[in-house]
């Protein structure tokens, strides 16, 4: 269906902004707060 790759392309953007914060929220609020993983 040609007329679903322009739908695609933004979905495709979305889905890897999504993928790659989900990875780097944890490891930057294991770096900006260590305190809290050392009492958890």
């Amino acid at each position: 269906m040609p007329w679903a790759q322009p739908l695609l392309v933004p979905l495709a953007v979305y889905a890897a902004c999504l993928l790659s914060t989900a990875t780097a929220l944890p490891l930057l609020g294991r770096s900006l707060r260590p305190e809290l993983l050392r009492t958890a």
